[in-house]
C-alpha cells in the first residue's frame, strides 16, 4: 500500500489521475474510491475526457448529472434501449390478444405465461449486461461504503484501488475496497480534516484516526 500526502489538491488530483491513466494503459483494471459521493463524481469528472472505459456506480439519486452518463443505470439504459422496446412491442399484442380472449381459460393462461417470460427475459439481460459492463470496465468508481456492493464485489480483483481523500475516511470503510485489489493506494491531504465522528466512545477507540493517518 502506497501513501500520497501532497497538500495542494490540483497537484494531488493531477497526480492520482496521471497513475490511473498509466495503469490503465498497462492493461491494468483500477477500482477508484472516497468516503463521499461528491468526491467520487469529482474524481469521475477529471478523467471523463481521457477516453477511459469508467463506470460509476451507486444510488443514481446520489450521482452528480455532471456524470450521470457515466453511471452503470444509465449505461445500462443505452445498452437496452432497443431490446426493451421491441420487448414492450411484444408485451403490447400479447395483451391485445389476452383481452380478445378471456372466455378461453386456456388460450388466456398461455398468454401470460408469455407475458411473465418476457419479463423474465428482461431481467436476465439486464444482469448479463451490468456483468459484462463491469467486467470491461478499465476503471470502476464508488464510495467506500458503496465497493461492497455485490455487483462490485462479484468482479475478479481489480490490479489497483485507489482511495481519494483518504485522511477523511474512517479506517473501517477504507478496508472494503482495500481488500478487493491486488495493491493499494491512500491519496490524501494531510492540511484537511480528519474523518468525521460524532461518536465520542468511537472517538476514544480510535476511530477518528485515519488509516492514512
Amino acid at each position: 500500500t502506497l501513501s500520497l500526502h501532497v497538500c495542494s489538491s490540483d497537484l494531488k488530483i493531477g497526480m492520482v489521475k496521471e497513475v490511473i491513466t498509466l495503469t490503465v494503459q498497462q492493461g491494468e483494471r483500477v477500482l477508484v474510491t472516497a468516503p463521499t459521493n461528491a468526491a467520487v463524481d469529482n474524481m469521475v469528472e477529471k478523467l471523463l475526457h481521457l477516453g477511459l472505459n469508467i463506470v460509476r456506480v451507486g444510488n443514481p439519486a446520489r450521482i452528480s448529472s455532471a456524470v450521470a452518463s457515466k453511471s452503470l443505470g444509465e449505461i445500462v439504459n443505452s445498452k437496452l434501449a432497443s431490446f426493451r422496446a421491441e420487448l414492450e412491442r411484444k408485451k403490447s399484442d400479447l395483451r391485445k390478444d389476452l383481452r380478445q380472449c378471456l372466455r378461453d381459460d386456456v388460450l388466456a393462461a398461455g398468454i401470460r405465461q408469455l407475458l411473465k417470460q418476457l419479463g423474465k427475459t428482461l431481467k436476465k439481460k439486464e444482469k448479463e449486461t451490468v456483468k459484462e459492463i463491469l467486467s470491461n470496465a478499465q476503471v470502476v468508481f464508488a464510495t467506500n461504503i458503496g465497493a461492497a456492493d455485490p455487483l462490485i464485489r462479484r468482479l475478479e480483483t481489480f490490479d489497483l484501488v485507489v482511495i481519494d481523500e483518504a485522511g477523511q475516511s474512517i479506517e473501517p470503510s477504507c478496508w472494503i475496497p482495500i481488500l478487493q485489489g491486488k495493491r493499494c493506494i491512500l491519496s490524501g491531504d494531510p492540511c484537511q480534516l480528519a474523518p468525521v465522528v460524532l461518536s465520542r466512545k468511537a472517538l476514544e477507540g480510535g476511530l477518528g484516526v485515519s488509516l492514512l493517518e
